[in-house]
């Protein structure tokens, strides 16, 4: 097998993309931000469980598994059920810096984003180390292997750094939620200012105090 390069390598895995390095996100992940910040915890279980499954496909040998870098993308789309993708975060392959789309970014707070910038470090990471072994002592199934191990390394990193954002700004704010317009709010005055009044469409009790930690209703409400 012809030796590549690392920095080929990591051109056949990063899709690069022309992305301005100006690119702005939100701001400061806020109370608002809170539900972005949960679907996209939930987005990230959703495609490491997509690649543990291609991983278990590949460890399995089991028939038509991945037999190399292509594939084994293809199989993840295919678990995922998507029929295409758009790439929001690469590695820029002139400077191994971490990248993100910049629409993507400007419409995302700062820890979302610098979530998805510590999964590319990740990735750079495992990489940096695992390829030149792979390539030298195996073939193109072998670093089939190392991608998913790869993905999925890097969307625990993702997770546990945003969770750990997001039990931050829960406890900085959103006490109280108003069940008419679904907005929250850190205290139960601001909530009863806020929050519409009682109606037929929406009827009392319309706010409820929230457990911070763990985001459900603690049982108070008026």
């Amino acid at each position: 097998m012809k030796s590549l390069s690392v920095r080929s390598i990591l051109l056949l895995l990063v899709l690069s993309f022309a992305s301005s390095s100006f690119a702005k996100s939100k701001g400061p992940c806020t109370c608002d931000d809170v539900q972005a910040m949960k679907d996209r915890l939930k987005m990230i279980e959703a495609t490491r469980e997509a690649w543990t499954q291609v991983l278990t496909d590949i460890f399995r040998k089991a028939d038509g598994s991945p037999q190399d870098l292509n594939q084994a993308k293809q199989d993840f789309r295919d678990h995922m059920g998507w029929t295409s993708t758009k790439q929001v975060g690469g590695l820029d392959p002139n400077t191994g810096d971490p990248r993100t789309d910049e629409d993507w970014e400007s419409q995302n707070c700062e820890d979302i984003v610098e979530a998805n910038k510590l999964h590319e470090r990740s990735h750079a990471a495992d990489w940096r180390f695992n390829v030149p072994i792979v390539v030298i002592l195996s073939g193109p199934r072998a670093l089939a292997k190392v991608l998913a191990m790869s993905e999925i390394d890097a969307r625990n990193k993702e997770e546990a750094y945003l969770q750990q954002k997001l039990d931050e700004v829960l406890q900085k704010c959103g006490q109280w939620r108003c069940k008419c317009n679904g907005e929250l709010y850190d205290s139960a005055t601001s909530c009863s200012k806020g929050c519409p009044r009682p109606s037929l469409a929406c009827i009392a009790p319309t706010c409820y105090e929230i457990d911070p930690k763990t985001g459900k209703n603690t049982g108070k409400a008026y």
